[in-house]
């Protein structure tokens, strides 16, 4: 088994995710921006994320572009960001 490390990748875990046939990448939400989340996107890869609590959290969280967002307080999303599907 080959492991794919993002320091083979110039530290970008999205390349890295992609050479390991990978589909979906899943970080902490204060990881992200709308470069990093473009790059997966660019790579074909959904990214979902986690963590943000508040609703400027989860604010932040969505405007980076993600797919999709888990919380624990979803009667703090945006009314127009909550899909039941």
């Amino acid at each position: 088994m080959v492991r794919q490390f993002p320091i083979n990748y110039g530290g970008c875990v999205a390349q890295a995710v992609a050479a390991a046939n990978g589909t979906y990448w899943s970080p902490y939400f204060r990881d992200l921006n709308e470069g990093l989340v473009k790059q997966a996107h660019d790579l074909g890869i959904k990214v979902s994320t986690w963590g943000a609590d508040t609703s400027e959290e989860i604010d932040q969280a969505l405007n980076t572009g993600v797919d999709s967002l888990t919380t624990g307080y979803v009667d703090r999303a945006r009314p127009d960001s909550i899909h039941n599907d």
